[in-house]
């Protein structure tokens, strides 16, 4: 009960704390730290032995990992293992030796092995801290997003082998740590194999015979089950809680019920989640920061600048431009809660000191702390690098210039991004002829591109400078496609001002971006977001048999005037959508001119018994006729309206309209 009457202490006072943070617009994560160093044994001494609260915190770590790897798939992982593997080892290499070589410099007098030590913690990143802050921010599938999320995953992996390093490192057991080193990687290849067994066989079967029980509570339980089952296997393995969970949420991402799985873990993961960041807050001694004020900022600053310049660097080198590298330094610099695991390890192994120990605490909390902030200005610092010539420097000159044969366009189409959009764009051009460029920022895709044939150039297009290069202001139209909602508003109010005459599209992902993106002068918003909602409004009315005209006017009217007119807008119905006829389409058809059906009648064509297609009405100029007679020919511009199944309604449609049958939805 004593254990019980902390947390609901800490529940109380976290939603108290949290409610005036958000008053003052500061991201409730500040929030939970802030009570955890009001309420631990430092301050308040509402919680006496933190340890308790750590339990929580760790389910917490472990239901944030698995929801991320429930997003993800082996697919998307694996399209991502450049950031992770060339990425990941170059900032904890990097940080490493920097951190080793600045502390031998302030303090000559330690070992060789304790700097390393103090480079290995400041290595480490909070994946908890930075994932949940670009997830709330829509931010994980940005460049910056996906190379935050590889470099984490690598640092998370890597906390095994360095755990391992500790007794090496202090020159208590050489040989037993190169022995256990070996031992782990045939655990990490037996994990791999059963993953990827558990991904292809077993989890989908399981799944699936749970989701037929329609037993919500059941399909609860087998989402834990598997979640903590392989969290547990890995710990088994020797590797940690939170990589386990992170494979589990893979495993059944490759499934048909990852959103259902995330529906009934996403209330846990928050609450658990909450614990996490209270429990960092009670490790902070408010005494010893109190008294050693000026050597955690000076640490704290450290950290922060020296982590991410490095991480900066190691984004940019494996193919991100300089800005989104930026984001990314500045999504990693805090220090991870990991490496207070490493710590407490080193302080027994006596590779740090007591005050060392605090000290860091004290400065990676910090920075946690200020982590939210930093992110949320980041994208302000990039805007201004991105209007200098910096990032063409970065990547070189020959990619950043446009293909000399582009140098002198006019009345052509600019493409900004070259993703499925932008390719699809370009290769329409190709096939009717017009002139375009393309403004790309991954340098591996210029170069790739480059190589073959494509008038394609490195930039970020919200300079200005990059604009000019891509004559915007001779353009006919420009089609902003990149998937960065911020980047797009910049981009649309950049173009704007240097071709007031052209025609603007943008494409966003979210429907609430498209006031904005008009006010800032885009003619054409296209919302991914509205269009998947357009797409399936549509195929639902046609199950309900509305007539395809019907659909497609009122689709069209969505588009024009926006989802507030589906409280607003009478929507005239044909009533045959009260039917609920399974499997069967109702459409109108314009009989052309040559068409088999022009001088037969009903009787001639057979449609009802040949083709199972009934003719309900025709019109013929003014005169509505519903049913029309069975021997009364056909003419030229009659208006027909047809229900029957697909099959036959693409048969129909080649009698009436002359053409061949084709595939109707």
């Amino acid at each position: 009960m004593g254990i019980f009457g902390e947390i609901v202490v800490l529940i109380c006072a976290a939603a108290a704390v949290v409610f005036l943070c958000r008053l003052a617009r500061i991201p409730s994560g500040v929030g939970f730290l802030i009570t955890g160093v009001l309420a631990g044994p430092h301050a308040l001494a509402i919680v006496h032995d933190p340890h308790d609260i750590e339990l929580l915190a760790e389910i917490g770590v472990i239901l944030l990992l698995f929801t991320i790897g429930l997003e993800f798939s082996v697919k998307k992982l694996a399209s991502i293992k450049r950031l992770a593997l060339g990425g990941g080892s170059l900032q904890m290499g990097l940080t490493i030796m920097a951190f080793g070589l600045l502390v031998l410099l302030l303090d000559p007098g330690r070992s060789l092995m304790g700097d390393l030590f103090i480079g290995m913690l400041a290595a480490l990143s909070s994946t908890a801290v930075v994932l949940k802050l670009l997830k709330d921010r829509g931010e994980v599938d940005l460049p910056h997003g996906n190379a935050s999320l590889g470099i984490l995953i690598f640092q998370d992996i890597a906390v095994v082998p360095l755990m391992l390093l500790v007794p090496v490192m202090a020159g208590t057991s050489a040989d037993s740590a190169g022995h256990a080193l070996l031992v782990l990687l045939g655990k990490a290849a037996l994990l791999v194999g059963l993953v990827l067994v558990l991904t292809q066989r077993v989890v989908p079967f399981f799944l699936s015979r749970v989701a037929r029980m329609r037993d919500r509570e059941l399909f609860l339980l087998a989402v834990a089950a598997i979640c903590l089952g392989v969290a547990y296997l890995t710990w088994e393995l020797g590797m940690s809680l939170a990589l386990g969970a992170f494979l589990a949420g893979l495993i059944i991402a490759e499934s048909d019920y990852s959103h259902q799985a995330v529906a009934v873990v996403m209330p846990f993961h928050d609450l658990f989640m909450s614990f996490f960041f209270i429990s960092m807050g009670m490790l902070l001694d408010l005494t010893f920061v109190s008294g050693h004020m000026p050597q955690i900022l000076l640490a704290a600053l450290l950290l922060a600048a020296v982590k991410a310049v490095v991480a900066s660097g190691a984004a940019v080198s494996v193919g991100l431009t300089l800005p989104a590298g930026l984001l990314t330094g500045l999504a990693l610099f805090q220090v991870g809660e990991f490496s207070f695991i490493l710590a407490r390890e080193g302080l027994s192994a006596g590779l740090l000191g007591m005050e060392d120990y605090q000290t860091f605490l004290a400065a990676a909390i910090v920075t946690m702390i200020a982590t939210p902030f930093v992110i949320a200005n980041g994208a302000r610092l990039t805007k201004r690098l991105s209007r200098t010539q910096l990032p063409a420097l970065v990547v070189g000159r020959s990619l950043a210039e446009p293909p000399e044969q582009e140098s002198e366009l006019a009345n052509h189409l600019v493409i900004v991004g070259f993703g499925i959009g932008g390719r699809h764009l370009a290769q329409a051009a190709k096939l009717w002829c017009l002139p375009y460029v393309v403004v790309e920022g991954n340098p591996d895709t210029v170069r790739a591109e480059r190589a073959k044939g494509e008038p394609i150039f490195f930039g970020d297009a919200t300079s200005e400078h990059i604009l000019e290069h891509a004559a915007v202001s001779r353009a006919r139209a420009v089609a902003v496609t990149i998937n960065d909602p911020a980047a797009c508003r910049r981009i649309v109010h950049q173009v704007r001002d240097a071709a007031p005459k052209a025609l603007l599209i943008a494409r966003t992902p979210y429907l609430g971006d498209v006031p904005e993106l008009r006010r800032l002068g885009a003619n054409e918003v296209v919302a991914a977001e509205y269009e998947a909602s357009a797409e399936v409004l549509a195929r639902v009315l046609s199950s309900f048999l509305v007539p395809d005209e019907e659909i497609a006017g009122f689709i069209r009217e969505l588009r024009e005037q926006g989802y507030e007119m589906l409280r607003e807008m009478p929507v005239a119905r044909s009533g045959l959508c009260e039917f609920g006829l399974p499997n069967v389409r109702v459409t109108r058809l314009r009989v052309a001119e040559g068409a088999p059906a022009v001088g037969r009648s009903l009787a001639d064509l057979a449609l009802r018994k040949e083709h199972r297609v009934s003719v309900l009405a025709l019109r013929r100029e003014t005169e509505v006729l519903h049913p029309p007679p069975a021997n009364m020919p056909f003419a030229v511009d009659d208006v027909v309206l047809l229900a029957g199944e697909p099959g036959g309604i693409a048969t129909a449609r080649g009698i009436f309209e002359g053409q061949a049958p084709s595939a109707t939805r």
